[in-house]
This record gives structure tokens, C-alpha cells and sequence, in this order.
């Protein structure tokens, strides 16, 4: 006679080679495994080198105007080319055919700037503090003041600009991608398991089984072999960012904290939520009333994404970080943000685990009792309470 665990071994062998047999698996692994490598590497190629180089085409504006503007473009880090149009008229047509992004036309003492509509607003400030920097470097030569003595007093302090927090919006989008990415593998393995075992019990495949295996048996060995190909799923989707990481590429910040977090309470949430789900599947007769049983479910763990994905930093998200069915979404967002302390995790790992202990029991319990009696949808309280 087997052992215990060996049959719970078999029934979770049984349940993988099932997966791997349908297309459903392959295809949720691949696009995991796309959808990461892509924000591996797209960042990369489109990322590339945010400066612009600006084309001006310029009529009669002083030499002192052309260096300000050359000098404060190069500042902001872009490039500049200058275009000498013989007229206005000229210089319209430059910026109307789009063969430069604005114009700068000089007519005595009245300039102006020849632009599209709506576009460039960037550049227009620029050539307006360039203007302005040359008609007062004019007025200081005016004033018999040297060219040093001009620049020495254009050029200013040094400023230094300290951002806070620089690192903030890629643990943000950390946060959201890993919200995301485990609510959907949650509640795909979770309704997987329930479809699974309301088919079983409708098809009469279990009045096969059960002699062979008990009802707690076949339910722990449906959520192994559901948690391992949900498992195997994750690490499609993680497997370009360990490559990344292992030739020195650079991650976003906050996504290796996020990967370790969201590893752990994704292993504590797929053991509570499936044998919940498992349980809860077994009071109904029709594989079509699956999706209903689990409802609840279903709520809590869009709850959970909304607030891991789009408030990982509110107080809210700190009590729903270490509640048990909330966690395995709230905890690994708050990690990749920073926000969470070492006592929110140690308690939402002690009651994660503590509520998987209990789960069992209580899981266990029904989907024995359930899983027996077929004809009619059976009600939790009625099953609780059977003798």
C-alpha cells in the first residue's frame, strides 16, 4: 500500500501532465515570457538618448543672438543647426514645409518667431531666453562693459539639482507589473482547480478515484500540481530578467525586490486561494456553476490587484498587506515601493502561513464531505455542520 504522500505525488503528477498535454498552459507561458522579455529590452532600444537636435532657420538676427541660442540649446543638452534664410518669406516656408522646427526673423529692432502651431513650445522658450539673454549682453557692451566682465556676470552660481525619491516611478511600475502579473496567475490556477473538480464530480470521475485515493489526497494533489504549473508559469515570466541580471544588465529599480517578495507570497497565496477554491468547487454538481462557487474569491483577489497595483503606499494597503487573502497582491507591491516595514512582513508571513494551516483543515473538511454527494448545490453551513 502507498504512503500518504506518494498518493498526494500521483494525483499532482496527474494534474501537471494534464496541463502540459493542452495548449493553454504553453500559450500563457509564452506570453509571460514575451511580455517580460519585451520590457527587458524595450527600454533599451527605444530608451536611447532623449536629446534632440533642433534645425533654425534664421534672417538678419545679430551674431550675439545666434551664440546665446546655440549656447543655452547646448545647455539643455541638445544640438542646434542654423539655417540662413534670405527672407521671411523664406523663412515661412521652411517652417511650413516642416524642413526646420522654427524661425527667427530680425527686422530692425522687431523679432520674430515663425513656428507651426502648437508645436515646439520647448524650443520657443528656449529662443526666447535666448533673445532676451542677447538684447542684455547688447545693453552691458552698450555700457562699456568687457566681454569677461559680461560673462562673468551671465554665468552665475553654479545650481545643483538633488531629486528625491529619483528612483520612485520604476518601483511604481514594479509594483503594478508584479500586481498584475500574480493576480492573473492566481486566478487562472484558481479556476483551473475549480472547473477540475466540479468536472470530476459532475462526470462521476471521482466515485473512480476515491477508491483509490482519499478526498484529501486528491485535493492536495490537484493544488500541488496546479501550484507547480502556475510556478512554472511565473518563471517563464521571470526567466528574461534573471538572464538580464546575469550578464550585468540594469534593472529597474525596486524589481529584484519585488521578483523575491512576490515569489514567497505568491507560493502562500496559490496554496490558500486553491484549496479554498478547491473546497468551494466541491459543493457544486455542474462544472458550469464553478466560476459562481468561487466568486468571492474572485472579488477579493481584484480588491487585492487594485490596491497592490495602483496604492501600494496608502495606509489601507498596510492593514491589507498582512491580512492573509490580501497579501500575496499588497505585500510585494509595498516591498517594491519601499513602503514596508519588517513587522508587516514577518506578520503577514506568520498569518499567511498560519491561515494556508488553517485552510487545510477547514478545506479539507468540506471538499471531503462534498465531494461525495451529488444531485444538488450544496450550502458551506450545511456542509460545516453535517455530523
Amino acid at each position: 500500500m502507498i504512503s500518504r504522500w506518494e498518493s498526494v505525488r500521483l494525483v499532482a503528477g496527474r494534474e501537471i501532465r494534464q496541463a502540459l498535454r493542452g495548449k493553454s498552459f504553453w500559450v500563457t507561458a509564452a506570453l509571460f515570457a514575451l511580455a517580460s522579455t519585451a520590457l527587458m529590452i524595450l527600454p533599451e532600444v527605444l530608451g536611447g538618448d532623449d536629446h534632440r537636435s533642433y534645425e533654425v532657420a534664421v534672417v538678419d538676427i545679430p551674431e550675439v543672438a545666434a551664440e546665446q541660442l546655440a549656447a543655452i540649446v547646448e545647455a539643455a543638452g541638445d544640438e542646434l543647426e542654423l539655417v540662413d534664410a534670405a527672407s521671411v518669406d523664406e523663412a515661412r516656408r521652411l517652417v511650413d514645409e516642416d524642413e526646420v522646427h522654427l524661425a527667427i526673423a530680425a527686422d530692425g529692432d522687431d523679432v520674430r518667431i515663425i513656428v507651426q502651431a502648437g508645436e515646439e513650445d520647448d524650443l520657443v522658450l528656449l529662443t526666447r531666453q535666448a533673445l532676451a539673454s542677447a538684447h542684455l549682453v547688447g545693453g552691458l557692451r552698450d555700457a562699456g562693459l568687457g566681454d569677461a566682465e559680461v560673462e562673468a556676470l551671465l554665468s552665475g552660481p553654479t545650481v545643483r539639482v538633488d531629486e528625491l525619491d529619483a528612483d520612485q516611478e520604476s518601483r511604481e511600475q514594479a509594483a503594478f507589473l508584479l500586481a498584475l502579473s500574480l493576480y492573473f496567475l492566481l486566478f487562472i490556477a484558481m479556476m483551473g482547480v475549480a472547473a477540475n473538480v466540479a468536472l470530476e464530480k459532475s462526470n462521476r470521475v471521482m466515485e473512480v478515484l476515491l477508491p483509490v485515493a482519499p478526498p484529501g489526497v486528491l485535493l492536495f494533489g490537484k493544488v500541488l500540481g496546479a501550484g507547480a504549473v502556475a510556478s512554472a508559469t511565473m518563471l517563464a515570466g521571470a526567466a528574461p530578467v534573471l538572464v538580464k541580471l546575469g550578464v550585468g544588465g540594469d534593472l529597474p529599480e525596486g524589481l529584484g525586490a519585488a521578483l523575491a517578495g512576490g515569489i514567497v507570497w505568491f507560493l502562500l497565496g496559490a496554496a490558500l486561494y486553491l484549496i479554498l477554491a478547491g473546497a468551494l468547487a466541491a459543493l457544486v454538481d455542474r462544472q458550469e456553476d464553478s466560476g459562481v462557487a468561487i466568486g468571492p474569491l474572485s472579488i477579493v483577489l481584484i480588491g487585492a490587484y487594485m490596491l497592490g497595483g495602483t496604492a501600494p503606499e496608502s495606509t489601507i494597503s498596510r492593514v491589507f498587506g498582512v491580512l492573509p487573502l490580501t497579501s500575496p497582491m499588497v505585500m510585494p507591491a509595498r516591498i517594491a515601493v519601499g513602503a514596508a516595514s519588517v513587522g508587516e512582513v514577518v506578520a503577514s508571513l506568520v498569518l499567511g502561513v498560519l491561515a494556508v494551516v488553517a485552510a487545510a483543515r477547514v478545506g479539507g473538511l468540506v471538499y471531503r464531505r462534498a465531494i461525495v454527494r451529488t444531485g444538488r448545490r450544496l450550502k458551506l453551513r450545511e456542509v460545516l455542520t453535517q455530523g
